[in-house]
């Protein structure tokens, strides 16, 4: 910590930091601008030490923490460690550190940039945050005017961008201050279990690290440190002069109690004469240490030269007489110079007049005399690029290379450097140089990364090419295959139904192409399945099939073992006819044999007594007809022309005709 120090407060001694020259450290999430917050807080003197951390890199711990009296916390980037950060602070506060926020710490939601952590959520913020605001040129309001960290603030200027977020003050915060329009919140406090923080609504770094921000001229620097100093405070009800006696037992609330040059018992910051113990003895009003002029009132000095008119021989002039020209230079026209040198004849003796060469002096007001003028007409002293050519006769006035690629445009302002921004083939306002596609006005439109001018699918993506045939998916009729169709029947080979052949073409419609059906004209093609096509189909059943080699085949055939069918037409097939020639129906004796083959068609028996005779013609039907006569049964003739003779050669061709 600090070296020892004591604070009074309302007659108890309380041993701590010296609170004329506390330590504070300023914590940031952007490096770029806060060296000049450390400058601005340092240049107040209210601090022995004003240190910086860049947070962007690192997290401080809380021992670091606690080597300060208070710490500043403001971001404009991220933070290395937001909640690690916002936890640190909080450890820190809780004992006894005082902290300040600023902006941007306080945007929500603002990720990184954002102080999270037990600050943010234990109730230690003033302020809840919000998004990003821009209130420029605006000024204070004071709400609380006698609180210590408005103390000597008489002005504030937001600068032209005005950097705030736009927060809301949290319940128990105590509002210091507004912004000037009376509604944004600009200072306010929050004391939580001792702990104190201070909400600053104004981003810290000032116009003298970029012109857009807070005026440098105003008392923002004053502000940062009343609010480091008030937190950081060891007084509980305050010393608002940081003198180490609290304001209760204050004798000089607005200076340094400690410091009492003349041992009179009034500090040098409320005593009159603080080097005077008798305090202006002869009552000029001047303490008689610096008395000058002992007989008279040293306040009555009308030249202010130091001496008092009483003592003063020209006391109006000052100097008396600078030039020794024995005339007191209140009545001399070139106090310094002798008058009568005029070496422009302008009226005006050379050693008071600015330009003595020149007649008249600064034509243009800019404050070089005509004879040294760079730019005549116009300001030498306004050279924005800095390259010596004031910015009257600069060609490029915020160029310090002056249009260095020759194209006729500044580089302030130059689209394309380095390269002639005059040459837009396009005319798309992107220089050819500069242009991805100097041929094509909309560049790339369909965002593929080729050029429309040398783009084979507009609109589409070329480089999806699934099938690799050099045409882009969506401009290729078969993005899956190439070649596309190589049977050129308007069917993707993918989807094509028959390779080589025409898919259109389905004769039968039967879902198959012609030049892949079997059969082309039938649909279904072979309902039986004998792989002859329904149309050439000759039986419905297998054709294959055909035993008698009749060219019918066996399912359509009635005599599927007779190549002649039925060759004598009695509905009785060849191999299984009783009588062929004849018809097996016609069995006039019911005997079961043809008549067509039966020798006796009208008997049944055909010859009951095997005589060779019918029984029908059978003269003697028990006995042999043969024997008659010539000493048979019945006499009946038995020689060659007889019945005997013939019937027998009648039985033999039956038989032979049965075996056929």
């Amino acid at each position: 910590m600090n070296p020892l120090r004591f604070y009074f407060v309302c007659g108890a001694l309380i041993i701590g930091g010296n609170a004329l020259a506390q330590d504070v450290l300023i914590v940031h999430g952007s490096a770029n601008y806060f060296p000049d917050v450390q400058a601005k807080i340092a240049g107040t003197g209210a601090f022995a030490t004003v240190d910086i951390f860049d947070a962007t890199q690192a997290t401080p711990l809380l021992a670091d923490m606690q080597n300060y009296d208070a710490i500043l916390i403001a971001s404009d980037g991220a933070f290395s460690d937001n909640v690690a950060l916002g936890n640190r602070a909080a450890d820190y506060a809780d004992g006894g550190g005082g902290v300040v926020v600023c902006t941007f710490a306080f945007h929500s939601p603002g990720g990184a940039l954002t102080l999270e952590g037990r600050m943010k959520t234990g109730g230690y913020l003033p302020y809840l945050g919000a998004g990003q605001g821009n209130l420029g040129n605006n000024g204070i309001l004071p709400v609380l005017a006698n609180h210590a960290i408005l103390n000597g603030v008489n002005s504030f200027n937001s600068g032209t961008s005005g950097y705030i977020n736009t927060v809301t003050l949290e319940p128990g915060a105590t509002q210091v201050a507004l912004y000037q329009d009376g509604v944004t919140e600009m200072v306010a406090t929050m004391e939580t279990n001792g702990a104190r923080v201070v909400g600053l609504n104004f981003y810290p770094p000032s116009s003298d690290a970029r012109n857009d921000f807070w005026d440098s001229t105003t008392d923002g620097a004053l502000l940062m440190a009343n609010a480091l100093e008030w937190a950081g405070d060891a007084c509980p009800l305050g010393d608002m002069d940081n003198d180490g006696i609290c304001d209760c037992a204050d004798i000089c609330l607005n200076g340094d109690d400690t410091v009492d040059t003349d041992l009179d018992g009034t500090p040098d910051d409320c005593d009159t004469c603080d080097q005077d113990p008798l305090n202006d003895w002869d009552g000029d009003g001047v303490c008689a240490p610096s008395d000058i002029c002992l007989d008279s009132d040293d306040g009555t000095d009308s030249d202010g030269d130091g001496v008092p008119d009483g003592c003063d021989l020209c006391p109006t002039s000052n100097p008396d007489d600078g030039d020794g020209d024995g005339e007191c230079d209140s009545g001399d026209s070139c106090v310094g110079f002798g008058d009568l040198i005029d070496s422009d004849g302008d009226g005006t003796a050379d050693g008071c007049d600015p330009c003595p060469l020149d007649y008249p002096d600064d034509s243009d007001g800019d404050g070089v005399c005509d004879a040294d003028d760079l730019c005549p007409g116009g300001s030498d002293v306004l050279d924005a690029d800095l390259d010596t050519i004031p910015d009257g006769c600069d060609a490029c006035p915020n160029d310090i290379l002056n249009d260095a690629d020759g194209d006729t445009v500044c580089g302030d302002v130059d689209v394309c450097p380095g390269f002639d921004d005059l040459l837009d083939t396009d005319t798309d306002c992107v220089p050819d140089a500069c242009d991805p596609c100097p041929e094509d006005a909309f560049d790339d439109i369909d965002g593929d990364g080729v050029c429309d001018s040398d783009d084979l699918c507009e609109n589409f993506d070329d480089n999806i090419d699934s099938d690799g045939d050099g045409k882009p998916d969506d401009c290729d009729p078969c993005p899956l295959d190439d070649p596309d169709d190589t049977d050129g029947d308007g069917v993707c080979d993918v989807d094509d139904v028959c390779p080589g052949g025409n898919d259109a073409k389905d004769g039968d419609e039967d879902g198959q192409p012609n030049d892949c059906d079997p059969c082309p004209r039938d649909n279904p093609d072979d309902t039986d399945g004998d792989g002859v096509c329904d149309m050439d189909d000759i039986c419905v059943g297998d054709d294959t099939v055909d035993s008698d080699s009749d060219a019918t085949p066996d399912d359509c055939d009635e005599c599927p073992l007779d190549a002649l069918d039925d060759s004598d037409n009695d509905t009785v097939c060849d191999s299984d006819d009783m009588c062929d020639g004849f018809n097996d129906a016609d069995d006039a004796d019911g005997d079961g044999n043809p008549d067509g083959c039966d020798p006796c068609p009208q008997d049944d028996p055909d010859d009951s007594d095997n005589d060779g005779i019918c029984n029908s013609a059978d003269d003697t039907p028990q006995g042999d007809d043969a024997k008659k006569g010539g000493g048979g049964d019945c006499g009946c003739d038995s020689g060659p022309g007889g019945a005997a003779g013939w019937l027998p050669l009648m039985l033999l061709a039956l038989a032979v005709r049965r075996r056929r």
